[in-house]
């Protein structure tokens, strides 16, 4: 059963919509997108959970071992000695690539996961995707909190969603509020 958090959610998406624009590549010269977004994004976003992971004394590991070289994501995890205690993933691309980025991210064993997208059409259709995913999985642990980050660029905001798994094993049935907003979401930053 996981108990200790490496990071309060909402102090976590304050730091993240803070640092954003200190880590943004291409501010100086106002261009904040080149033309590969999920590389520039991953970038971003790797800079800045390490530098809070850095901040609360955790070792910082990027995890290249899913990397393919056709779909370019970011598995990044925050260790306590050989523990991860925040993974942190994204899952950049259609529905399906969503999709096997859950399934995936799903397996790791930590207290804390962090899932970064992006979706501003069919923001709850992907909730409801996420929560399918979650009631599939048969091997949740109890502690278990899932982040769902719907990070939204072009609108200098992000959408924070909060699942606390409270027993181990698969989720018995789903309940509305499964996947719910977390207080203070969404988060914007000022570029």
């Amino acid at each position: 059963m996981f108990q200790q958090r490496a990071i309060e959610p909402g102090v976590l998406a304050v730091r993240m919509a803070e640092l954003i624009p200190e880590y943004l590549p291409g501010m100086d010269t106002g261009a904040a997108e080149p033309t590969d977004r999920r590389i520039c994004w991953n970038k971003t976003l790797k800079a800045l959970l390490s530098a809070i992971g850095k901040e609360r004394q955790f070792k910082i590991v990027r995890d290249d071992a899913a990397l393919r070289p056709d779909d370019p994501q970011l598995d990044l995890h925050w260790k306590n000695g050989d523990g991860i205690v925040l993974a942190a993933s994204t899952g950049w691309g259609d529905r399906e690539s969503l999709e096997r980025r859950l399934q995936r991210f799903e397996a790791l064993k930590a207290g804390q996961k962090v899932f970064i997208y992006t979706c501003g059409r069919w923001h709850d259709a992907v909730l409801e995707q996420i929560a399918a995913a979650l009631l599939r999985y048969p091997l949740h642990v109890a502690g278990e909190q899932y982040m769902f980050v719907n990070l939204l660029g072009a609108e200098s905001r992000m959408h924070v969603n909060l699942v606390e798994i409270e027993e181990t094993g698969p989720l018995s049935t789903y309940r509305p509020d499964l996947v719910r907003p977390l207080k203070g979401s969404p988060f914007s930053w000022t570029l």
